[in-house]
C-alpha cells in the first residue's frame, strides 16, 4: 500500500498553475491517507509559494538540501530515508513520480523505491527516462494510484507460509481470463481488453507492483525463471518483464535452473511426479556465489499441485540458499504439495530419484483471496 507519494512540487504537478488533473491527484492522496510529500533543491519557502499560489494545500512534508546537516542535494537517498523515518513506514510504502532521469528517477533507484517517470511534465527534455515505468500524463498516475496503490498485505491472491515454505500465486481465480493468460505466458500471444490495455500490461504491472509492495524485492536478492519443458527455454514473457524489473527494483534478474532432458508436461500428460522434475533440471554450476548464502526467487507460469516449483525449492536449499519464495502467476488448485527429499541429490547435476526416495504432504493456502485484483485491477482492464 502506498503511504507516500513523492514528487518535486513542480513539472510533475504542473505548478506553479492550478491544473484539473492535479486537483484530482492531490484529492486522491487526501482521500485516500497517502501524504503529500515534495523533495526538492528548491529552497522549503520557494515549494510553499507555488502550492499557495495554485490555491493548493501544503504538502505533507517537504525536504530540502536545508534539511540535512551538512546540506545534501538530490540524488542522494537521504531525501527519500527522510520521508521514511519522519513517517515511521517502510520504503516498499513510498512511490517517487519524477521528471528529471539524475534528481528524480536516481534518487528514488538509489533508495530502493518504485519510481513512476513523468513523460507529460514540461520540465522534460525529450530524451525518454530509463530506470521506472513511464506514464504519459497526470492522469495515468492518478490511474495507477487507483489500480495499485491501495494494494495491501496479502498483496498475492494465494500464499502458502508456513515452516519455512513460501509460495505465492499473483492471480488465484483467474478464471474469467484464464485463456488471455495460457495464450501468452505458453504461446506468446497477446491479447488486448476493451479498455486498450493487453494482457501483457496486466501481467507486467500486477507482478510488478506485488513484488514491490510486499517487500519481496527488497528483502530477496535473485530472480529466477523456471524453465520450460524442453532444454534450453525460458520463458520470454517472463525473461524480457524481469530485465525491466531489475532495472527499476533491488533485485538481480538471473537464469539459474539449467533444464538438460526434456520433461513431459504435466498439463498434457498429467505427471506430475516430482521425479519428472528433479531427474530433468539442475542448478547452473557457474552461479553458485549467487545461490550460496541468498534470498532466491522462483517464477513459473503456473502452477497446479506445485511440483515443479518445488523442485526448484529442493534443489536451491540444497545449494544453500537462505530462503527460496516460489510465485507463479495463476494457480489451478487449492492445494499444493511440499515435498521431503530423503536421497542425497547434488544439485549441479544431473541425479536419477524415484518414488521411493521422497514423501509430500498437501497444504492448503493461508491467504486464498483475490478481492483486491478483482475489485481495483481488472475491472479497469476489462472496462
Amino acid at each position: 500500500m502506498i503511504k507516500a507519494l513523492i514528487t518535486d512540487g513542480d513539472g510533475v504537478l504542473n505548478l506553479p498553475g492550478a491544473h484539473p488533473k492535479t486537483t484530482e491527484l492531490l484529492d486522491f492522496l487526501d482521500e485516500n491517507g497517502i501524504k503529500n510529500v515534495v523533495l526538492s533543491n528548491d529552497s522549503d519557502s520557494v515549494i510553499r509559494a507555488k502550492f499557495r499560489k495554485a490555491g493548493y494545500n501544503e504538502p505533507d512534508l517537504i525536504v530540502t538540501p536545508n534539511s540535512f546537516t551538512p546540506s545534501k542535494k538530490k540524488p542522494s537517498p537521504d531525501f527519500v530515508y527522510a520521508v521514511r523515518d519522519h513517517f515511521s513506514i517502510n520504503l516498499n510504502e513510498i512511490v517517487y513520480v519524477g521528471d528529471s532521469q539524475v534528481t528524480d528517477i536516481y534518487c528514488a533507484i538509489n533508495a530502493g523505491v518504485l519510481a513512476l517517470g513523468a513523460d507529460y511534465s514540461r520540465s522534460r527534455s525529450g530524451k525518454t527516462l530509463e530506470y521506472c515505468i513511464n506514464i504519459g500524463s497526470i492522469d495515468g498516475v492518478i490511474k495507477f494510484l487507483k489500480m495499485f496503490g491501495r494494494m495491501a498485505s496479502p498483496y498475492f491472491g494465494w500464499e502458502l507460509i508456513r515452516n519455512g515454505i513460501d509460495v505465492r500465486c499473483a492471480i488465484a481465480q483467474h478464471g474469467r481470463i484464464s485463456g488471455s493468460l495460457t495464450s501468452l505466458l505458453k504461446n506468446q500471444k497477446d491479447f488486448t481488453f476493451s479498455s486498450g490495455l493487453s494482457a501483457s500490461d496486466l501481467v507486467y504491472y500486477t507482478l510488478l507492483t506485488q513484488l514491490y509492495f510486499s517487500g519481496l524485492a527488497n528483502h530477496a536478492d535473485i530472480i529466477t525463471i523456471y524453465p520450460g519443458h524442453s532444454p534450453g527455454s525460458i520463458n520470454p514473457i517472463f525473461s524480457k518483464f524481469l530485465k525491466d524489473y531489475q532495472k527499476m527494483l533491488s533485485i538481480d534478474y538471473k537464469d539459474l535452473i539449467i533444464r538438460h532432458t526434456p520433461a513431459s508436461s504435466s498439463r498434457i500428460s498429467g505427471n506430475r511426479h516430482l521425479e519428472n522434475q528433479i531427474n530433468t533440471i539442475m542448478l547452473d554450476q557457474s552461479r553458485k556465489g549467487d545461490i550460496l548464502g541468498k534470498h532466491i526467487i522462483v517464477l513459473d507460469d503456473f502452477t497446479t499441485s506445485g511440483t515443479s516449483l518445488e523442485a526448484a525449492r529442493i534443489l536451491l536449499e540444497r545449494a544453500g540458499a537462505s530462503k527460496v519464495t516460489l510465485i507463479a502467476l495463476g494457480k489451478f488448485r487449492g492445494s499444493h504439495n511440499v515435498y521431503t527429499l530423503n536421497s542425497t541429490i547434488n544439485p549441479y547435476t544431473s541425479n536419477q530419484i524415484t518414488r521411493r526416495d521422497y514423501t509430500f504432504n498437501p497444504f492448503s493456502s493461508t491467504n486464498n483471496s483475490d478481492n483486491y485484483f478483482n475489485t481495483y485491477i481488472l475491472p479497469i482492464f476489462q472496462k
